[in-house]
This record gives structure tokens, sequence and C-alpha cells, in this order.
């Protein structure tokens, strides 16, 4: 009992955000009942999702084989050009994972580690409460902007930022914050230097190439493994919902919102997921769970985070090389190489797709 008192008293602050936010919740779920008793308007996601539906059978319909799809290409030389482009890119791509694969297991089976460390993992200060902590705190400050949107709309009649602004405004906040938070905790709450997360330019080139190589050996497995998931979502007719991103991408029009999506999505994302999950969460139960243990618990909470049905298999491998080229190496270097690599060809193909999508709308 006496425990549970020390624990209380040392942590209430904590403990009071938690409270707040069930208080802020509980108020808000009583709103939403309300406003679907008075209201039927759709949301943005669920528009996008009926359009993209839409499309998608559009597009069957109108691709049905593979040399319509080659009329259509002809036709336009450009967009023809790019998909050509892309598809040797692709090509050329897996075929060198299976390479590179193959040449790692090999030279791995005779005893050979290529992969060299650049700071040797410590057991570190910070446990796994802290990561809670550090996620409490996010939230906490996530509830307090969303009030101070609605105070400023309601006391001083301020116009609220449209969904697609204000989603973008909030998950910018939320990755800022959410680094300094753990530079916060690092430094100053257990006096660490910050390249104890595995933020360090010593061997910045050679781990840019580790990441870059081992991106590309990791592609034939996301592709077999997205294709799998593709073939029982097709299999069962399942149409799952448009991931919030994309259908941002797909909806807006504003040149200057565009560039600083892809700028975010491609860089800004990446460097404080790699930061929050690598660098803090996997180092604060590495020590407790070991390392095979904590790479899944960490790739699960990686994968899981990003809410996308489909894409929760691929990412969850994708976050299993995130953590390996981490553990191999204590540096955050290659992991961000992989990450910005995959967000940035993943930002492209939106793009690749939306042209297409405007050329048979």
């Amino acid at each position: 009992m006496l425990k549970v008192k020390d624990f209380i008293k040392k942590e209430k602050i904590y403990l009071l955000m938690i409270a707040f936010m069930i208080i802020c919740n509980l108020i808000a779920g009583l709103s939403h009942k309300l406003e679907k008793v008075t209201s039927i308007a759709a949301t943005p996601e669920v528009e996008a999702t009926k359009e993209l539906t839409a499309l998608q059978d559009k597009l069957k319909e109108k691709f049905s084989s593979p040399d319509e799809v080659k009329r259509f290409l002809e036709q336009r030389p450009a967009l023809g050009a790019i998909v050509s482009f892309l598809s040797i890119l692709i090509m050329c791509g897996l075929a060198s994972g299976v390479i590179l694969l193959i040449v790692y297991v090999y030279l791995r089976s005779k005893g050979r580690e290529l992969i060299k460390p650049t700071h040797k993992h410590k057991t570190s200060k910070w446990d796994f409460l802290d990561v809670a902590k550090v996620v409490i705190t996010l939230f906490f400050f996530g509830h307090l902007l969303s009030l101070g949107e609605i105070f400023f709309k309601k006391i001083f009649g301020v116009r609220p930022l449209s969904e697609d602004i204000r989603m973008l405004f909030h998950t910018s906040f939320s990755d800022i914050l959410i680094i300094g938070l753990v530079v916060c905790f690092v430094i100053k709450k257990y006096g660490q230097k910050i390249s104890e997360v595995g933020l360090s330019l010593k061997d910045w080139g050679r781990n840019i190439l580790i990441g870059f190589l081992g991106y590309i050996a990791i592609l034939p497995i996301l592709a077999i493994v997205l294709f799998g998931v593709v073939w029982v979502i097709e299999l069962i007719g399942w149409r799952p919902p448009v991931q919030p991103v994309v259908g941002l991408f797909l909806r807006q029009t504003n040149p200057k919102v565009l560039f600083y999506m892809t700028v975010f999505v491609s860089i800004m994302g990446p460097l404080a997921e790699e930061i929050f999950f690598r660098g803090f969460t996997y180092k604060a139960i590495r020590g407790k769970l070991g390392v095979k243990a904590s790479l899944l618990v960490v790739a699960v909470l990686f994968a899981w985070l990003h809410a996308d049905v489909v894409g929760f298999f691929p990412i969850l491998v994708l976050g299993i090389l995130l953590g390996f080229l981490y553990e191999k190496t204590g540096s955050l270097i290659p992991s961000f190489t992989v990450h910005i690599l995959h967000n940035s060809l993943t930002v492209s193909f939106i793009f690749i797709f939306k042209q297409l999508l405007k050329t048979i709308a």
C-alpha cells in the first residue's frame, strides 16, 4: 500500500494528465453523440474513401487488359515515360534485393559480420515508464491544443482551420514535441549524451550506405508481403478505408500545402518516429526483454501506430529492418535512411496515382 502511495505521490503530475484526458474524452464522446443526432454530414475521410473506391472501380473497368494499359500510356507519352522508368527501377531494385539477400545470408553463414557498429549499445538509464510518460505528455498537449482551438473559436470567433490543415498542424506539432521530449528526458533528466539514442554523425557516410543497401535488400520481402495482403483483401472482397495521409494527398490541390506535406512525410515524420521508436523506446526495453523480443515489440507498435490494415504487415517487416540496423550499428542514420527512402517512394507513387486519376476522372 505504501508503494502505491509513493508511486501516486511521485507520478501525480502524469496521473493528473491522464485524469484530465479521460474527462475530456468523456465530454467529447457525449458531444459527438449529440452531433450524430443532429447532423449526418460525412467526414472528409469517409468522402475520400467513397471517391477512391469509385475511381478504383473505374480503373479496373478501363484497364481490364494489358493492351488497354499500353494503349493508354502510348497516348500520354510523359506519363508513359514516368511509368516505364519506375517499372524498370522497381524491377532492378527487386533483382538487386534478391542478390543482396543471398550474398548477406551466405556470408553470415560463413561467420562474417558485414555491419560494423558505430556505437556500442549501453544499458539505458530510462525505462518503459519513461516512454509511457512521454506518450502521456504528448497526448496531454494534443488535448490542450484541441481545447485551445475550441476556445478561440467560441470566445473570439476565430475561423477554424480546414480539416486538412488542422491534421497537418497537429501532426507537425506532435512530431516536434516528441523529439523535444525525448531530448529532454535523455539529456536533462538522465544526464546522457544525445548519442545514447543513436543521434551522431560519426561514420555517417558508411551508415547511409548501410541503410540504402538494407532497404534494397528488404524490397523483395516487402513486395511479397504487400502482394499477399492485397490478394487476401481482393479474395474476401473487402474495401479498406483510405489512410488519412493518402486521402490528404489525393484531396489537396494547393502547391504550397503539397510541398509541405511532401517534406513532412518524407523527412520530418521519419526523423521523429526513429528517434522515438528506435532511439528511445527500443533502448528502454532492450535490457529487460532482450534484442529479438524488443525488435518485434517495437516493430508491432510502429506498425500499429500507422493504423493502416493494408500496410500493417509490410510496415511490420520494415520496422524489424529499422530495429535490426539500429541494433547492429548503434546509430539512427541507417534507420533514417531507410525510413526516408521508403516514405519518399510512397509519396512519389501517390503523386503518380493522383496524376493517373486526373486523366480518367
